[in-house]
């Protein structure tokens, strides 16, 4: 993304290594997207969606891993906490300790390994810190062992700083919510978060994405996911889709996209188990399954383009880009 801001179409597409946006402008109200130390300045009623990484569990300096915070309602939300998330929140100005919950799409390390630092850091005494409440976290089956373990783990690190720096004992607390089925996990300040079940694997379960609701704005957060009927239903009409996906061809070339912008795939797929979706997603102006292979063109494939979009561009994304939703 350029660093100076472009005007786009509320239903806009942004598509990255790790994360994918793709949106459908219809509606008279925009959207900016800006790549940037800071986040997008966002109206009182608006969405700010800042892509806080957008890489692998390769370890880059300079593509974090997954992360997404999502900003409405006063509220800062984040979506999967992959390494680098506390060092990102604190380049955009949001202090740890004013996030006031954490999603977790599924279990792989790089959704998950920059969850113990965003907790503990959060409650240290500095400007970056003081959390005044236990960090709430929601995940499927699975997350309340992990909050538990995680803080047995690092029982030392809580004894410390309740004796040494007299940090309450409340605000090195846990609070995990589990979930097992689609519906509303939070609701809260007019900020609505829905769960859904998408298909990363036959062996990588629980795995789900988050459909957000504030004031007539719509964000759907993919995870990892292939071909996926649920992701499609659940991303009917959406403003923004932040999509997930591992690599890509560029349009102009047979040759696969390297570099920084580009990260590993976890899951090959073959073609065509990706290029059903996509043409759905292009015809349906539904939401796009994420393709997990170097190959994006073919027959029954589009190109990445904005031409293939039936309103707003399609653009990949590095981490620290901001999107309003105004």
């Amino acid at each position: 993304m350029p660093h100076e801001q472009d005007r786009l179409s509320r239903r806009q597409a942004l598509l990255g290594a790790g994360a994918a946006v793709i949106g459908w402008g219809l509606a008279p109200a925009t959207a900016r997207a800006q790549a940037s130390a800071a986040p997008a300045a966002a109206p009182p009623d608006a969405m700010l969606v800042t892509l806080l990484g957008t890489g692998s569990p390769v370890p880059r300096a300079d593509r974090y891993s997954m992360s997404t915070l999502i900003q409405a309602g006063g509220l800062n939300l984040v979506f999967d906490a992959g390494r680098g998330c506390t060092i990102r929140l604190n380049q955009v100005g949001v202090a740890l300790g004013k996030v006031d919950a954490v999603f977790i799409t599924h279990f792989h390390s790089d959704h998950l390994n920059g969850l113990p630092d965003l907790w503990m850091t959060s409650y240290l005494p500095p400007s970056f810190g003081r959390r005044t409440r236990p960090l709430d976290i929601y995940g499927p089956p699975g997350i309340g062992h992990i909050a538990a373990t995680m803080r047995a783990a690092f029982a030392d690190d809580v004894r410390i700083r309740l004796d040494d720096e007299h940090v309450p004992d409340l605000h090195t607390q846990l609070a995990a919510h589990e979930f097992a089925a689609d519906g509303v996990v939070f609701e809260r300040d007019g900020v609505t978060v829905t769960a859904f079940a998408v298909e990363h694997g036959p062996l990588i379960k629980p795995s789900y994405g988050y459909h957000i609701d504030y004031r007539g704005r719509s964000v759907l957060i993919s995870g990892d996911t292939r071909f996926d009927e649920n992701l499609i239903a659940h991303g009917q009409g959406v403003d923004l889709l932040v999509h997930e996906v591992a690599s890509r061809r560029s349009p102009s070339s047979t040759r696969p996209t390297s570099g920084p912008s580009w990260t590993i795939t976890p899951r090959p797929r073959r073609p065509d188990s990706c290029s059903p979706t996509r043409n759905r997603a292009w015809r349906r102006s539904a939401t796009s399954s994420s393709c997990r292979t170097r190959t994006t063109r073919g027959p029954t494939t589009p190109r990445l383009s904005g031409a293939h979009v039936r309103a707003g561009p399609v653009t990949w994304s590095s981490g620290r880009t901001s999107i309003v939703l105004c």
